[in-house]
């Protein structure tokens, strides 16, 4: 698993802006997000919350005023929300395999993982924000973040462990290591 980190990066001219991110569609729990966005700006007037789904995963999402759903953008507008925005919350049932997590990583992006089924095999505990299911450890969790500072050891973790160079020179060696005892097996 890897991402461009030469295209997933920071821009150092753009400021990051009050705002929550959340990219996602499978294993993401819009119906728990919904009940903190809610909360979220109606005690922040000035926080702009954006979702970027398939509308048919966040129906449940329509009527919340300050709230903006989109879909079926661009990689670049991806890019630049994850530039912009000070903190990425993914409500998640279950881990897995999980894009939005490296790219918003590597841009420098707050990170707030809220599950009950916790597993972060990807990058160490001490790089972001692991969280109950439970809305008021959320929040608080939400708010801590909104108000550090990035985590500029997170970009470069990820730059060392997931960009598609590091993780296709690790394929390569396993395929050469594995390619090269499999041809002395065969040797008589």
């Amino acid at each position: 698993h890897g991402i461009r980190t030469d295209f997933y990066c920071p821009d150092p001219e753009v400021k990051k802006e009050r705002m929550l991110l959340t990219v996602g569609n499978w294993l993401r729990d819009y119906e728990f997000a919904k009940n903190v966005y809610q909360r979220l700006l109606s005690e922040d007037k000035n926080l702009k919350i954006v979702v970027v789904a398939m509308p048919k995963m966040v129906e449940c999402l329509k009527g919340i005023s300050g709230l903006r759903c989109q879909s079926g953008i661009s990689d670049e507008e991806l890019r630049d929300l994850y530039r912009c925005c000070s903190v990425l919350f993914l409500p998640l049932k279950r881990f897995t395999a999980n894009n939005s997590l490296l790219e918003a990583s590597a841009c420098g992006c707050k990170i707030v993982i809220a599950s009950d089924f916790q597993e972060n095999s990807y990058i160490p505990a001490d790089y972001l924000t692991l969280c109950s299911m439970e809305f008021n450890d959320a929040l608080s969790s939400i708010h801590r973040a909104i108000q550090s500072v990035t985590n500029h050891n997170l970009i470069e973790f990820i730059k060392k462990n997931y960009s598609w160079e590091i993780v296709g020179s690790m394929i390569e060696q396993r395929y050469r290591k594995k390619h090269a005892s499999d041809r002395v097996k065969q040797v008589p």
